[in-house]
């Protein structure tokens, strides 16, 4: 997967997470465990940008150690 795939994921992910968030906390018969499962899913979308930010400078890096030679 590359990393511009990976960071949108990511921001699709956080996105669901807040709309879970926003459902279990403003629907009226909604169960309560919906608040934590939507920050669970909003920590897995930081997760995955962060992973595509360190995935993106492993790859520039690179990039850069191959034109000093």
């Amino acid at each position: 997967m590359t990393s511009a795939r990976l960071r949108d994921l990511g921001f699709v992910t956080c996105l669901l997470g807040v709309l879970i968030m926003a459902s279990g906390r403003f629907v009226a018969q909604a169960p309560v465990w919906m608040m934590s499962a939507g920050l669970a899913v909003i920590v897995l979308g930081w997760g995955l940008l962060i992973g595509s930010v360190l995935r993106r400078a492993a790859v520039s890096r690179v990039r850069n150690l191959k034109t000093d030679g």
